[in-house]
């Protein structure tokens, strides 16, 4: 197997889905960065400490589970499918390529990877931001609830989605 992710970039090598690799760490970070600055949901302390709660050392420390999808102008959007865990995570999407499908198409991407790593059900701890979003593809709402970070209260929604073949 090429990398952790082949299928993943097999499947949609056109959309330019391809592991992150630790020398985009800083591109990374300026995406996430860019992303929970734009995310309106939330006051600007909670994106202040969201934000802070990233730094390059972290970034690097998840790039390998790490895709990411470019897009003219570069990296568009990131997510983790955590290893045998059936988590995705840190879904992010450049704000200048957000409501583009980009970040639809990388879910999908994903949801095919775990199906074929068997992978039953994913689990996504979403934003306020990020749920509609996973909603609207298929995702159903666990559980809405507060969490701290940093001294700060956010809401956050858990979601999933089963990945077996309707019946």
């Amino acid at each position: 197997m090429a990398g952790k992710f082949a299928r993943v970039e097999e499947r949609v090598a056109q959309d330019g889905i391809e592991r992150a690799t630790s020398d985009q760490a800083d591109v990374l970070l300026g995406l996430i960065q860019r992303s929970i600055a734009a995310c309106a949901p939330y006051d600007a302390r909670q994106r202040s400490v969201w934000a802070s709660s990233f730094t390059r050392e972290s970034v690097t420390a998840m790039v390998a589970d790490t895709v990411v999808l470019t897009a003219p102008g570069g990296v568009a959007n990131l997510v983790i499918l955590t290893p045998g865990t059936g988590l995705l995570d840190h879904l992010y999407v450049d704000p200048d390529h957000q409501r583009s499908g980009l970040g639809c198409r990388l879910v999908e991407a994903i949801e095919a990877e775990a199906r074929q790593r068997g992978v039953g059900t994913l689990r996504v701890d979403a934003s306020l931001a990020l749920a509609p979003l996973l909603e609207r593809l298929g995702y159903s709402v666990v559980e809405v609830y507060e969490k701290t970070v940093g001294g700060v209260t956010f809401t956050n929604t858990w979601l999933e989605r089963s990945l077996h073949p309707e019946s």
